[in-house]
C-alpha cells in the first residue's frame, strides 16, 4: 500500500506500474482520497519484513534520489513502521468523502479484493450505526 500526497494521477500511475513489475505485486487499485491525493494497494499479500522493505526502497528512491521529494510519503511510511501494520482511510475523514476507485490494473484476487471487501463492509457498517442513532433516540422519547 502507498499513500502519495499532492501527486497527479499520471504520477501515481507511474509508481503503481514501476513497483507493480519490481516486486512482482501482482496488479494494483488507485483510489483518490482528495484533489491530487492518492492511495494505491497492491494485490500481493507479502510478509511485514518483506513490506517494509519494499516501502522504504521506494520512499528512498522517491525523497532522496530522484529529488522528487513527497515528504508525505516518507512521513506515512515511518508512521506505519513505528505502528506495526499499514493503514489507509477507508470511510469519511471530516468533510472528505471515502477514497474512490478510479483505476484498477492486473490481478484482483487477493489483497485488493479483501480491502474493497472490508471497505464494503466498514461502510455498510457506518450506515447502520446512524440509522439505530436515528432509531434510538425516538425509542427512548429522546427530542431535539
Amino acid at each position: 500500500m502507498l499513500d502519495l500526497d499532492n501527486t497527479t494521477l499520471t504520477e501515481a500511475t507511474q509508481i503503481a506500474n514501476k513497483y507493480m513489475k519490481r516486486f512482482g505485486l501482482q496488479g494494483y487499485a488507485i483510489m483518490r482520497s482528495s484533489v491530487n491525493n492518492y492511495q494505491v494497494v497492491f494485490n500481493r499479500y507479502m510478509t511485514w519484513r518483506h513490506t517494509l522493505s519494499c516501502l522504504f526502497k521506494i520512499v528512498w528512491r522517491y525523497h532522496f534520489h530522484e529529488h522528487n521529494i513527497h515528504p508525505g510519503l516518507t512521513n506515512w511510511a515511518m508512521l506505519q513502521a513505528c505502528n506495526g501494520l499499514m493503514t489507509l482511510r477507508i470511510s469519511w475523514k471530516k468533510r472528505k468523502k471515502p477514497p474512490k476507485v478510479i483505476k484498477v490494473v492486473g490481478k484482483t484476487d487477493k489483497l485488493i479484493f479483501d480491502y474493497l471487501k472490508t471497505r464494503q463492509e466498514v461502510e455498510k457498517y457506518m450506515e447502520e450505526i446512524v440509522e439505530l442513532s436515528k432509531i434510538g433516540g425516538e425509542k427512548y422519547g429522546e427530542t431535539r
